[in-house]
């Protein structure tokens, strides 16, 4: 055997090394990226703008699907949606241009039933 001869099996065994641990960090990667996005879930977003003249909460933008049905209304408020008696007819959707309506110096919180800790959502004193 030639001296160049024994060199050639030592490199291709380290490039196949390094395409093995190359192939397994990239499959562990995607692995992860599934489970963890699966896993996950998110709170729904309500964005609210509020009136300080005015003892009331406008929906400005909301997850699409979300109802409120999924929120949880706590605090010393008990409030009118859109002038009528809350809660609403299950499966109302919640909506851009939806009000709430408290008395001046009450309190409202909302939070979201999505996860186990009810994310809060919304802490206002009117």
């Amino acid at each position: 055997m030639r001296r160049s001869d024994e060199a050639v099996s030592p490199i291709i065994g380290a490039v196949m090394l390094v395409a093995i641990a190359v192939l397994l960090a990239g499959g562990v990667f995607v692995m992860v990226r599934i489970f963890t996005d699966e896993s996950v879930e998110k709170a729904p977003l309500v964005a609210f703008a509020d009136d300080p003249e005015d003892p009331t909460l406008t929906v400005v933008r909301a997850s699409p699907g979300l109802t409120w049905d999924e929120l949880v209304l706590m605090g010393d408020c008990l409030p009118l949606l859109n002038g009528a008696a809350y809660p609403p007819a299950p499966g109302t959707a919640v909506e851009s241009g939806d009000v709430l309506e408290c008395q001046a110096g009450e309190v409202l919180r909302i939070a979201s039933t999505h996860r186990e800790d009810n994310t809060l959502l919304l802490d206002h004193d009117f």
